[in-house]
């Protein structure tokens, strides 16, 4: 397991071996409509009133939903553990200004005279966001993107680990993983309940004719994350 420069720490999944209305004037319309006659002007009224509040209310919606993704940042404080896996499905990496967009970003494979090989490609949304296991202070949650890379397919895989702290949940650790080629994929499995919980992470590398996979299983000790050895 080891620490990418911004911080979060890679993981690995081999068990075995170990390793994103313009207002018309006028001039659209040369003859100005009157309204009817049996329309007085209170009911005008009413009815501009309440397109007024029916717009206050989408503009309101709207707010709150880009609020949401837009708060999903490693400082960011969360109500309840819903709250954090809700805010995860509906972050966009690519167009989002996070510092946790990094993590769902890959880099670009291909031939050595492509100008597009080694550029890094981020994720413009987030295919999957599941809370895993959760106590009254701790919880872990899988969140899984997949950067849109042109040689190879990517997926991307963040185990966050939530500490609880003066009643909001908050980000205390990231574990990332990736998988790359024709069959890529990350997922993650609870494979006990227990003080500590057991997560098993399982990853797909590579295409026909060269495809593999494996797996890792890692708990919690002393509040952080612990790889579990084959005895």
């Amino acid at each position: 397991m080891t620490e990418t420069p911004n911080g979060v720490q890679q993981g690995t999944a081999h068990g075995v071996t170990t390793d994103g209305s313009t207002a018309l004037g006028p001039a659209a319309f040369p003859h100005r409509l009157r309204a009817p006659r049996s329309l007085s002007l209170k009911s005008l009224g009413v009815a501009s009133r309440s397109a007024r509040t029916t717009l206050l209310s989408f503009g309101l919606a709207a707010i709150t939903l880009h609020s949401s993704a837009a708060d999903f940042t490693r400082a960011s404080a969360f109500d309840s553990v819903a709250a954090f896996v809700t805010a995860a499905k509906t972050f966009q990496p690519a167009t989002t200004k996070s510092d946790l967009s990094a993590i769902f970003t890959a880099r670009e494979l291909g031939q050595l005279e492509d100008p597009k090989t080694g550029t890094l490609v981020t994720a413009p949304k987030i295919q999957s966001s599941t809370a895993l296991w959760s106590n009254d202070t701790q919880a872990l949650v899988f969140v899984t993107a997949a950067p849109p890379t042109d040689a190879t397919h990517s997926s991307i895989g963040a185990l966050f680990r939530l500490a609880r702290e003066h009643g909001s949940w908050r980000l205390a650790d990231i574990l990332r993983f990736s998988a790359t080629g024709k069959y890529a994929g990350v997922s993650a499995e609870l494979t006990s309940d227990g003080r500590p919980p057991v997560i098993t992470i399982k990853e797909s590398h590579g295409g026909r004719g060269s495809s593999y996979r494996s797996s890792a299983s890692y708990t919690l000790e002393a509040s952080k994350f612990k790889r579990l050895e084959l005895e």
